[in-house]
């Protein structure tokens, strides 16, 4: 997506006309199988998603195309995931766009320009994405919401509520069966978020 430097809409496909795109396809074909599913993702929504994390990150985050986008993203392609969330449940062939998913929309759910609107809309898609994941894919993330969490600003909400679902989720396995590193992330996160509290506390 090209930025005009007047902060106006670039020519072509804009995010108004996606969201009805995305409208029109889910009320009137649906999305019938799991590769249907899988094919948007890969090739018309997750492109979209990454440049809405790198419009944050830049200068341009409060222009008309960065929050038009996040709007397009979270009023339609966020909720849509979420309603189709039962097609991630054993996928084990898909782990890398498993993956993918998981650290991408992650990284929308740290985007300073969303609204909490759309902020709870990324949420509720990483509970239910996350719910039907394995252990093993989640080891990733939980090294990065090591750093992430004991910030405790607004964005963590997201990553605190994960935790709390995941564990509850897989508590049995973390009690059983979890690897020395699993076992060692987990101590360290709630650590790192029992000194983060604490420390606000004694503010």
């Amino acid at each position: 997506l090209s930025i005009q430097a007047e902060n106006s809409m670039p020519p072509g496909l804009q995010p108004a006309h996606k969201m009805s795109i995305v409208l029109f396809l889910e009320r009137v074909y649906g999305i019938p199988d799991q590769e249907t599913f899988f094919r948007l993702i890969e090739e018309a929504f997750l492109p979209d998603i990454r440049c809405a994390t790198i419009l944050d990150m830049a200068a341009v985050s409060e222009s008309d195309l960065a929050l038009a986008l996040n709007r397009y993203l979270c009023n339609s392609v966020i909720p849509l995931m979420t309603s189709h969330a039962h097609y991630f449940e054993d996928c084990d062939h898909r782990s890398s766009l498993l993956e993918s998913i998981l650290h991408t929309i992650y990284r929308l759910s740290k985007c300073r320009s969303l609204t909490k609107n759309q902020l709870d809309s990324v949420c509720e898609f990483l509970l239910a994405f996350a719910s039907t994941l394995k252990p093993s894919m989640m080891t990733p993330l939980l090294r990065k919401l090591v750093h992430d969490v004991p910030a405790l600003t607004d964005q963590t909400i997201v990553p605190l509520r994960m935790l709390t679902q995941w564990y509850e989720h897989c508590s049995r396995y973390y009690t059983i069966s979890a690897t020395e590193e699993e076992k060692r992330l987990t101590m360290m996160l709630f650590q790192k978020i029992f000194d983060a509290l604490a420390s606000r506390v004694c503010i």
